[in-house]
């Protein structure tokens, strides 16, 4: 169902899709969970996101980076709500390629400098808050361990 990349035509197409709905489970990386939060966010339906590729936070952000037909990037848009629901297989994720999960560590730790503000007194036992903390703070521990990037 999904194209490939999250661009405006590709979340009206996926909205056009969708009819009835409370939720929509998406299985996939970077690009599908946010054309997927955008999707969930404009029809005001739940999200379900089941992260298959360890290369990116997307999963865990309200924010989707769009792109255009050309495939360059044109917007960040920050969303009203957060993933209701993130799933996590670990054995799918643990078993990636190598350069997937290094990725992944580096847009993690980009992250923490993004949400860290966001992160006060007021919300911090937010479930997403403490989810937030805990995996910046297994990725930091992984770059140290990595030797030879």
């Amino acid at each position: 169902m999904f194209t490939g990349y999250c661009t405006f035509q590709e979340v009206e197409r996926t909205e056009k899709i969708i009819t009835d709905a409370d939720a929509l489970i998406a299985f996939g990386g970077g690009q599908l969970v946010d054309t997927a939060k955008l999707v969930t966010d404009n029809l005001s339906i739940k999200s379900v996101i089941v992260q298959t590729v360890p290369s990116n936070y997307a999963a865990l952000t309200t924010k989707s980076i769009v792109y255009s037909e050309a495939h360059e990037k044109i917007a960040n848009v920050r969303h009203k709500k957060a993933v209701d629901l993130v799933l996590l297989e670990p054995d799918i994720l643990k078993t990636a390629p190598r350069k997937y999960l290094l990725w992944g560590i580096g847009d993690t730790l980009a992250k923490f400098y993004e949400i860290r503000r966001r992160i006060t007194k007021e919300n911090e036992n937010l479930v997403s808050a403490q989810i937030g903390k805990e995996y910046i703070t297994i990725c930091r521990r992984e770059v140290l361990k990595v030797t030879d990037i």
